[in-house]
């Protein structure tokens, strides 16, 4: 029986540890597991990275991409100022349409409206194949007017909407939020695989809280410092996990606070280090001002760790006081509040770690690769 061929889009990042999100990887490698389809990862990368490198940043990034799963395809395109996102976008077009016809994919997909989902749609359109864009978080955000960001990313993300044959959001807001844009997004959770994250016993010893996420002011962690300095309890600590962002100095901050002694930064790490950040932790905190679904957020639940955390985006569809508590965005005062209240709670026996993974399974993967099969045999004509 003749293989389906379908393609997942990836616009990597310049980091060795994480060149590329989880969750897209992991929706082509379960993909790729199903009988009938054929899976190929194609990723555009600025041509100077596949020139001979130094034993170095580079040699490493480009090591890390080759030992992804599915193994990728690199193209490379030249990246041009503001215009990078569109010359990967030609780079991978001509690439497709010079293959013999029944090597080129039937069905592309991606992620990100303005990045891996522009590209894959537009391809698509190009070889006149279908495409899946699926929106993430933040996506939409640059079209709402006002929105501080460069003019492309609001113009690539309204050509996805318009063009994809099928979008995805995240969640039930996200979905929303598209429909206000004249396009009908089904909601599929893209979010973590239950087996990766296993449940732990509640840990003992000093409350210490956990951070997972870029280290910036859109992910509140501003807020979250100025929450600590509120706190009753001195000798609650705090782990953050996660790159650091230009603009905000993490290590000034805490310093300014006078919280060198309860904060310790991590940095980047591999998610395969994730769950013992998490076993260890009291509870994850998150207080961002922007969110679709954070992978974070189902890890953390899926380990039994409560999550407290703003009630923007999709998070209210997942966390409540049943499982920790929501906030309203940019009240360090309120974040201090309910901090104190989960820990308690979680330190008297209410928050039980199985309970809360159960209330985060529905959200894994599982439910979501499920739909992905059926959409691309539907899609691709399988």
């Amino acid at each position: 029986m003749r293989r389906i061929p379908i393609a997942h889009v990836v616009l990597p990042a310049a980091k060795s540890l994480r060149p590329a999100p989880e969750f897209v990887l992991e929706a082509a490698q379960k993909l790729k597991e199903t009988r009938g389809l054929e899976v190929e990862l194609l990723m555009p990368v600025p041509f100077t990275w596949l020139l001979p490198q130094p034993v170095g940043r580079g040699q490493r990034l480009i090591e890390a991409l080759r030992a992804l799963e599915p193994r990728p395809t690199l193209l490379p395109y030249v990246p041009l100022p503001r215009r990078s996102i569109e010359s990967a976008t030609a780079a991978l077009a001509t690439h497709l349409v010079t293959r013999p016809r029944v090597r080129r994919p039937s069905l592309l997909h991606g992620s990100f409206l303005d990045g891996g989902g522009f590209v894959a749609t537009t391809v698509a359109r190009v070889l006149e194949v279908p495409s899946i864009a699926v929106a993430h978080g933040t996506d939409t955000r640059v079209l709402e007017p006002g929105a501080l960001t460069d003019r492309g990313r609001p113009r690539r993300s309204k050509s996805t909407l318009a063009h994809a044959t099928h979008v995805l959001a995240v969640s039930h807001e996200l979905a929303h939020r598209i429909a206000r844009f004249g396009r009908t997004a089904e909601v599929v959770r893209y979010s973590a695989d239950e087996a990766n994250f296993p449940l732990a016993p509640r840990p003992t010893g000093p409350a210490r809280l956990l951070f997972v996420g870029r280290l910036s002011r859109d992910k509140g962690l501003d807020i979250l410092l100025d929450a600590m300095t509120r706190l009753t309890d001195r000798d609650v600590g705090l782990d953050l996990v996660g790159g650091a962002v230009a603009g905000f100095d993490v290590k000034a901050e805490i310093g300014a606070r006078g919280l060198g002694s309860r904060i310790v930064v991590h940095g980047e790490l591999e998610r395969a280090r994730l769950p013992e950040f998490y076993a260890r932790a009291s509870a994850l905190v998150l207080p961002s001002r922007a969110e679709g679904l954070p992978c974070v957020v189902v890890e953390s639940l899926l380990v039994g760790r409560p999550v407290i955390t703003s009630a923007v985006g999709g998070l209210p569809e997942l966390v409540d006081d049943s499982v920790g508590a929501l906030v309203p965005s940019n009240t360090p005062e309120a974040l201090a509040r309910a901090v104190e209240s989960v820990l308690a709670r979680a330190a008297a026996g209410e928050l039980e770690p199985g309970r809360l993974r159960t209330r985060a399974v529905p959200f894994t993967f599982g439910p979501a690769i499920t739909r992905l099969r059926e959409l691309s045999f539907e899609l691709a004509g399988g």
